[in-house]
């Protein structure tokens, strides 16, 4: 239909984003669709670790039932729907919570469906290429795959909208998909170019307020943000059916969204502007232009794509051992020296005792710990008052790190003096769930669509 309008906003654009903004969006905008991005290699990792430490986990986003009840009655008295990767490991678990939240909060007719792909397991090894970080082949993976999952397109999002979904929740997906699945049902979008719009659309707001409404730019006092107190307001597109795609933020809220920001979010996470690939399309993100139209409206148009390519990102899970980590502090004259000699005291220690350790970093936060040895000389301070110095090991069993731990806390009586540090919690130490990546024929999964009505 000519001359047709969607809304479409973010309610988070990560794992832990701050759940009242999305309130605040959906209470104050007509939106047709709204997509909750929570999904990252690290949140996946971190519900396989759970799931393995204790089999009751659920494997879904911790933050789900909290962020449904804050958005769904307003969602569903304006009919907005809702489209999100929460279901991380166990979409299924996640679709049974939303049903359960629903009905306690007396919503009839509430259509919940759960996408998630198949998992290749072993099989990953003989169908993949290569490891992406290493360039080795993938039968020197650690030996134990707890799962093998591609990035889905948006395909399963389409086809549970025409359903009658809802809300959508799904598994593994590339960020773009929660905004390419909404917007090509609404229009009944299936072309190339009009795919690369809706993709165009997703990498702009997959962040949320991390990509646009000037929270990522604040730089005080070079820039400072306008309402950054008040609370950040997030994004959402004004889709036309011609390509078009207006932003704005929600009214009445802190940031802005300027030309200049929408730019600079533009390049995030880009390696070829020219040839970003997603599972649905490859996005000619360099052609992107933006115009301002007004006071936060910015236009973008001018986008182009080709078909999508050939092979999925897969992330395979794997189980590495175990790691731990910990924190001390010296205090007053010569606490660097302190620590470091603190440093050299515990790494004899393990040399001596012949803890089985693969791997031990000692860095000091404040100091050097983001750069470590890129970190210039003349920027590390020759005496600094106060200094903290984090730990961090991995080891195929446990007990090596608890004997590592146990020589740590040693280091508060037995250590330099003035060493400052803290009753341990009784189990610091946790499995450790490596990621890897490798591309796979896109003909080796399928995706799994289930719906229940609340």
């Amino acid at each position: 239909m000519a001359g047709k309008i969607v809304k479409i906003g973010v309610g988070s654009g990560w794992a832990g984003d701050r759940i009242d903004a999305a309130k605040m969006l959906v209470e104050r905008v007509d939106l047709d669709f709204l997509m909750l991005e929570a999904m990252s290699e690290s949140t996946v990792s971190s519900a396989r670790e759970r799931m393995l430490a204790d089999p009751n986990d659920k494997g879904y986003d911790p933050l789900l039932e909290e962020r449904m009840r804050a958005v769904l009655p307003a969602c569903h008295a304006k009919g907005i729907k809702i489209v999100s990767n929460q279901g991380w490991a166990n979409p299924e678990a996640a679709r049974d919570k939303v049903i359960e939240i629903a009905r306690e909060l007396g919503m009839t007719g509430l259509k919940v469906a759960s996408v998630s792909s198949n998992d290749l397991g072993r099989s990953v090894i003989e169908l993949g290429d290569v490891i992406f970080d290493t360039g080795e082949p993938l039968d020197t993976l650690p030996p134990e795959i707890i799962a093998a999952e591609p990035y889905m397109g948006a395909e399963g999002v389409v086809e549970a909208l025409k359903r009658g979904a809802d809300i959508v929740l799904t598994s593994r997906m590339s960020d773009n998909s929660l905004a390419i699945g909404p917007l090509a049902y609404a229009f009944g979008w299936t072309e190339i170019p009009d795919i690369a719009v809706a993709a165009a659309v997703g990498h702009m707001l997959e962040c949320g307020i991390t990509g646009m409404s000037g929270g990522f730019m604040a730089d005080p006092p070079r820039l400072e943000i306008p309402g950054y107190l008040d609370g950040i307001g997030l994004p959402y597109a004004e889709v036309h059916d011609d390509g078009d795609v207006y932003f704005e933020k929600t009214p009445d809220s802190g940031g802005f969204v300027s030309r200049l920001g929408l730019r600079k979010k533009l390049m995030h996470e880009i390696g070829d502007a020219a040839n970003y690939y997603d599972p649905n399309v490859i996005v000619d993100l360099a052609s992107i232009e933006f115009d301002e139209v007004a006071p936060n409206r910015v236009r973008m148009h001018n986008i182009h794509g080709r078909d999508k390519p050939a092979t999925l990102k897969v992330n395979i899970a794997t189980r590495e051992g175990y790691m731990t980590q910990d924190f001390c502090f010296f205090a007053g004259p010569r606490a660097f020296n302190r620590a470091k000699a603190a440093a050299a005291v515990l790494e004899h220690r393990v040399k001596e005792r012949g803890l089985a350790i693969d791997e031990l970093v000692i860095e000091y936060p404040g100091i050097n710990a983001v750069f470590r040895e890129a970190t210039p000389a003349d920027r590390i301070p020759d005496d600094p008052w106060e200094v903290c110095m984090r730990i961090a090991a991995r080891a195929q069993s446990r007990a090596p790190l608890l004997a590592l731990l146990n020589e740590f806390d040693a280091n508060g009586p037995n250590g330099p003096f003035g060493t400052g540090k803290g009753i341990p919690p009784p189990d610091r130490i946790r499995n450790v769930v490596g990621i890897s990546s490798t591309l796979v024929p896109r003909e080796a999964f399928h995706f799994n669509i289930n719906l229940e009505e609340a």
